[in-house]
């Protein structure tokens, strides 16, 4: 652990190392307890119950997880190539359960090297500062994948529990910037990755501008026709205007023949009036001769 910490210390920094630390050993310590619940659960054997839980046992397992990602294609013991950090994990997980079936160690710490290396693996794939990109989270690389960490014969079925694994990390929001998205072959950046980036930008840009200008030129067509609507709806209210002008001046003319023609007869009726009250005062007059 002081060769793997000093290490891993080197390249992430004391801060990381021991927020990395602290996240390992609580969650494979909590895991542990849950899956001794559970086989006392099942076989109501309080041996599950009296076990004591140290988490700085899971460090080993992370702590090689951390090594196959910094240096996956190495071989581990010189002058024989099968053996690579890439399937360390594996070796690791696979020797302490020989171990405990053999009787060499026990349940709690079998337990607690597979929790931390599978904790180790998900944390530094999906949580972790990358180690390429400072922005991004988590460790996108091919030969990262949990499938490649298994030998051939067993890459099928692991696919299965990676992609389903993946699949909840990314919900939870891990995962945001994905360098295995943008680049399918696994390369993170290099001179073809940034060239096929500043193309795909470029087209971008191209098409964007192309969206623009249809965008305003359909606008332009817009204002004509708008243009246009607005000349037909003002002429038809001019044209509104002007016959309801000509029935307003119509009415107008007939009120005032209507005015004329009560005038004269007023007039009339008042000479009519006039005539019969002299002729009344005549008759009334003394010596007025009939």
């Amino acid at each position: 652990m002081i060769i793997f910490g000093s290490l891993i210390e080197h390249i992430r920094g004391t801060y990381a190392l021991l927020i990395f630390i602290i996240q390992i050993c609580f969650i494979s310590e909590l895991l542990t307890l849950i899956i001794f619940l559970s086989l006392y659960y099942f076989t109501f054997d309080t041996f599950y119950l009296e076990r004591h839980v140290c988490g700085f046992d899971a460090m080993i397992g992370a702590f090689i997880v951390c090594i196959t990602e910094i240096s996956p294609n190495s071989i581990v013991i010189p002058n024989f190539p099968l053996l690579t950090f890439q399937y360390l994990p594996f070796t690791l997980v696979c020797s302490v359960s020989v171990l405990h079936l053999i009787g060499l160690i026990a349940i709690t710490q079998q337990c607690l090297v597979c929790c931390g290396t599978w904790v180790g693996w998900a944390i530094l794939r999906y949580f972790a500062p990358s180690l390429s990109n400072a922005a991004a989270k988590g460790n996108d690389s091919e030969e990262f994948e949990l499938q490649y960490l298994f030998p051939p014969i067993l890459r099928f079925p692991v696919r299965h529990i990676a992609n389903i694994t993946y699949a909840v990390f990314k919900n939870v929001g891990c995962c945001e910037s994905s360098i295995h998205d943008e680049h399918p072959t696994g390369t993170k950046g290099g001179g073809a990755g940034s060239t096929n980036l500043l193309s795909e930008s470029l087209n971008d840009l191209v098409l964007n501008l192309n969206a623009q200008q249809s965008v305003t030129e359909d606008m332009d067509d817009g204002s004509d026709g708008d243009t246009f609507a607005n000349s037909v709806i003002h002429n038809k209210y001019e044209n509104k205007d002007d016959v309801e002008a000509k029935k307003r001046q119509e009415a107008k003319q007939m009120i005032e023949k209507r005015l004329q023609q009560i005038q004269k007869e007023y007039n009339q009726r008042i000479l009519t009036s006039g005539k019969t009250d002299a002729t009344k005062n005549a008759d009334d007059e003394p010596g007025h001769k009939r």
